[in-house]
């Protein structure tokens, strides 16, 4: 079905996903780190990342922002297990979609099977967010 990068630090969340993912009928390859998925990603075509976000090195944050602004990037799903509601940039506005550990195969194939968000509207979603930005930091500066 899907050709699919699985990024983790974890082994056995590799491990566990890629057999499950493989179960289902898609491609896997797996990365440990986001420097090895970036390799990947040169390497070969994929149709979904899906990332931890906490990862030594590069965060999967990181490696979502980075892999958003390739030419053709994958459809991007990040993962954690304990999610931070302040982290910046928040999970929603790189990634097609986000879910928390430990992650039910079956919600993560329904995911798969979504019709992806097109490029253009993460562009729109990320303007209107440097927008709000620019207007809280002039309404500090006025303040």
């Amino acid at each position: 079905m899907y050709s699919i990068l699985l990024v983790d630090d974890d082994s056995s969340v590799l491990l566990t996903l890629s057999i499950a993912l493989r179960r289902c009928g898609h491609n896997v390859t797996v990365a440990g780190d986001g420097e090895q998925a970036l390799n990947q990603l040169h390497r070969q075509k994929f149709d979904a990342m899906i990332s931890d976000i906490r990862m030594p090195g590069m965060s999967g944050l990181e490696l979502a922002a980075t892999v958003r602004e390739l030419e053709n990037p994958p459809r991007i799903i990040l993962t954690s297990a304990h999610y931070d509601p302040s982290l910046s940039p928040n999970p929603a506005e790189i990634a097609e979609a986000f879910l928390q550990k430990p992650i039910e195969i079956d919600t993560l194939c329904r995911q798969l099977d979504k019709k992806p968000r097109s490029r253009t509207s993460f562009r729109r979603h990320r303007e209107r967010r440097l927008r709000r930005v620019r207007r809280m930091s002039r309404q500090r500066l006025t303040a």
